[in-house]
């Protein structure tokens, strides 16, 4: 029988057009039935698929906060005490066999913005900090401080998944020309962008990519096609500087949880 909290939950999710599915059981190998759990499944062939939700232990706080109809989206709550666990993963090298690792699970309040983004579904958690209980209130938490604080960059920016482009300044421009003269091969070609930061899920391409050290920093500026198998193809057609989402990337500390899957 299915739990008020529960109840609850799928209530929310159907209101806004979401599937859902909310387990009885863990839905991946642990050995904890406490801990809170969720994921995003996709039915074969890569279509949309459905939200998979286990809400663990009946202590756990898990709700929604806000919900938007028009966007297909909504902000979820979780609290659980500080828990460690193992879970078990295929082994890369063998998709048979499952290797068992440690996590732990996070003691603080934890928001996600969930639903749909153009045709696919996904979770992002949102960063900490500050009153956020509306889902406007979470977009604006994911966007990068730096296009929040220059008007302009927000205005002309453009956005594929958890990836903001803004147009290359032309003291950007002049160096990348600098850089060109010195060795074209500087140049990229169908660059995965994504690869640097341990992404899960399919990465986005870039026709045209290239790495200028700024503040002394090397930072990324792509152009041309920007392709994702979940995402209209996204064109640009001079040099952008890129920028990454806020999300908290979890998988990295708590693998009860999928990150942003894109």
């Amino acid at each position: 029988m299915i739990k008020l909290r529960e109840s609850k939950l799928e209530e929310a999710f159907k209101k806004v057009g979401l599937n859902i599915w909310v387990a009885k059981k863990p839905i991946m190998r642990t050995d904890s039935p406490e801990i809170f759990q969720m994921s995003i499944r996709k039915e074969r062939g890569g279509r949309r698929g459905h939200f998979a939700i286990y809400c663990g232990e009946e202590k756990n706080e898990v709700g929604v906060l806000d919900l938007d109809k028009n966007m297909k989206q909504l902000l979820m709550l979780v609290k659980e005490p500080r828990r460690k666990f193992t879970y078990q993963e295929r082994d890369p090298k063998n998709s048979l066999k499952f290797i068992t690792k440690a996590g732990a699970t996070d003691g603080s309040v934890r928001k996600y913005l969930m639903g749909l983004d153009e045709s696919h579904y996904f979770i992002a958690q949102i960063p900490k900090g500050g009153i956020l209980n509306k889902v406007r209130d979470a977009h604006k938490a994911l966007r990068p401080v730096h296009l929040e604080r220059k008007s302009k960059l927000k205005k002309s920016a453009e956005r594929q998944g958890e990836w903001f482009f803004t147009p290359a300044t032309k003291s950007e421009l002049r160096k990348m020309e600098k850089l060109v003269k010195q060795d074209w091969r500087i140049f990229r070609f169908h660059e995965l962008i994504d690869k640097n930061i341990g992404a899960i899920g399919t990465p986005h391409e870039a026709e045209f990519y290239i790495e200028v050290e700024i503040a002394k920093e090397k930072v990324p500026f792509v152009k041309g096609k920007i392709k994702h198998s979940d995402h209209k193809t996204l064109i640009l057609d001079g040099w952008h500087r890129i920028f990454l989402n806020l999300e908290i990337r979890e998988p990295r500390r708590n693998r009860s949880v999928y990150g942003w899957v894109d």
